[in-house]
């Protein structure tokens, strides 16, 4: 045997077992290829599994979209029947409009005299539409407004103005003068 160094090692050759135990698992099916080979082989399956996934989320994803889109104009749909019954107590349409988005929504302006709701009349509305849910809604929403307004300390102005957003969830804004709120 050579003179050895204190403190440095040398390398032995290793046995063929030896190498397997450290290498770990032997590579499936494809040991034969040098490693280049097949860590490439491995990033295309790997690619092409990641595109499986994606093509399955957008698909599951433009399902739920179309889904809520639907909805959203089911929702509006219904809404649209609202505005005769708004018309009918003397509110006149002064905007209309459709936002086509991942979320469309339908927004309408709409503008009368202010005495259209006093007191007997707003409780009147409110007997008679109380089973329409969107009716009841824009009443609620002038009835609220109106109190808050007085608790101001403030009379009803000449003009009412009403601004609906139909969306998830909807708005529906009440002014007494004209808003300058976009």
């Amino acid at each position: 045997m050579k003179d050895q160094i204190p403190g440095v090692t040398t390398k032995r050759k290793r046995t063929q077992n030896e190498r397997s135990e450290r290498a770990g698992p032997v590579r499936p099916a494809l040991s034969f290829l040098p490693i280049h080979t097949y860590l490439y082989s491995m990033k295309q399956e790997i690619q092409k599994a990641f595109s499986q996934i994606t093509a399955t989320l957008k698909e599951t994803m433009t399902d739920i979209s179309d889904s809520a889109k639907e909805k959203t104009i089911a929702i509006i749909e219904s809404w649209l029947e609202v505005f005769p019954e708004l018309e009918s107590m003397g509110l006149e349409i002064t905007s209309f409009g459709i936002n086509l988005a991942i979320s469309p929504s339908l927004e309408v302006e709409l503008s009368g005299p202010a005495g259209l709701f006093d007191h007997g009349r707003l409780e009147e509305y409110r007997k008679r539409y109380e089973g329409q849910s969107h009716v009841s809604t824009v009443l609620r929403a002038i009835l609220t407004t109106k109190q808050m307004y007085h608790k101001l300390g403030k009379k009803t102005s000449d003009e009412i103005y009403l601004k609906i957003k139909v969306k998830v969830p909807p708005e529906v804004g009440v002014y007494f003068g004209r808003p300058s709120i976009p």
